[in-house]
């Protein structure tokens, strides 16, 4: 099961420790003073916006979805960036619906993101990657960190596929909802993670 805000909880309390370990650090630099933090340019801070679009997501929206809102919820999507000093993460998601099965939705995607890389299939017990229709050679990814499904995988019925790489992840999840599909798209990108 794929539970992105947990991740996003854990993260931000990573990127936050961080940084407060880094500003304690520059305090305590030889020669330096309580203020040496601030004037080196050590910047922290957190955004959030309640909406994302697809050139965030980095992922295409499904032709004729629209945005889904679960119960008590106000908003489809959000995007929430945090950084201090070198470490960052940004987290972009967007939930929508269609009233095409999951089958047509799954199979749109797996096409649209195989354009732009590789696709892993979460959604089997054993994770298969779909070739890229521009395949780079064999071996890791650019940064260094192949990406795995770890213990994601969809709901009941649902289908799961992530394309990318460890510090810069897209995520697609499709499960069946009252006769059509809910399709949530996230990307993280996590910077100074090396």
């Amino acid at each position: 099961m794929f539970h992105p805000p947990i991740a996003l909880r854990h993260a931000v309390a990573a990127l936050l420790l961080a940084g407060g370990l880094q500003t304690a650090a520059l305090a305590n630099e030889p020669g330096g003073s309580k203020g040496s933090a601030k004037d080196s340019g050590f910047f922290a801070g957190i955004s959030i916006r309640p909406t994302a679009s697809a050139e965030q997501l980095g992922l295409p929206l499904f032709p004729g979805a629209v945005p889904f809102r679960d119960t008590g919820e106000e908003h489809a999507g959000a995007s929430i960036g945090a950084w201090g000093g070198p470490f960052g993460l940004q987290v972009h998601a967007l939930k929508l619906r269609s009233s095409e099965p999951v089958e047509a939705v799954a199979r749109w995607y797996r096409e649209a993101m195989a354009r732009q890389g590789k696709v892993l299939d979460c959604s089997q017990a054993q994770a298969t990657e779909t070739p890229a229709a521009t395949d780079r050679p064999a071996g890791k990814p650019a940064d260094g960190k192949p990406l795995r499904c770890g213990r994601d995988r969809p709901e009941a019925g649902g289908v799961l596929y992530k394309q990318g790489t460890r510090n810069n992840v897209h995520v697609v999840a499709l499960e069946p909802l009252d006769g059509g599909t809910r399709i949530s798209l996230v990307r993280v990108e996590v910077r100074g993670d090396d």
